[in-house]
């Protein structure tokens, strides 16, 4: 779970949004949060040109915990409807 947030598919997360009925205003507000976001890598010895950042969640970011919340809990409940509960939880 540590590199996580990471990873997080941002269109994962508006769906998620979507799915768990939240205003279009506050999710175009949190869209906006994410656009045109780059960083850069610093190295002993140099730093690199800033690139964009197209996936993952904001490290640090007071939000993104609750948006991976959403996403992982959206994600659990889609997968109970796949497989029984018994399959995920018995011996």
């Amino acid at each position: 779970m540590e590199k996580t947030y990471d990873f997080v598919p941002r269109d994962v997360s508006w769906k998620t949004l979507e799915k768990k009925v939240m205003r279009m205003t506050y999710i175009q507000a949190i869209q906006g949060m994410y656009e045109g976001i780059t960083t850069s890598v610093r190295t002993p010895r140099s730093e690199t040109k800033d690139f964009p950042i197209g996936i993952g969640l904001h490290q640090g970011l007071a939000l993104s915990p609750y948006l991976f919340n959403l996403v992982l809990d959206v994600f659990i409940k889609d997968m109970q409807k796949i497989i029984p509960n018994c399959m995920l939880f018995c011996k």
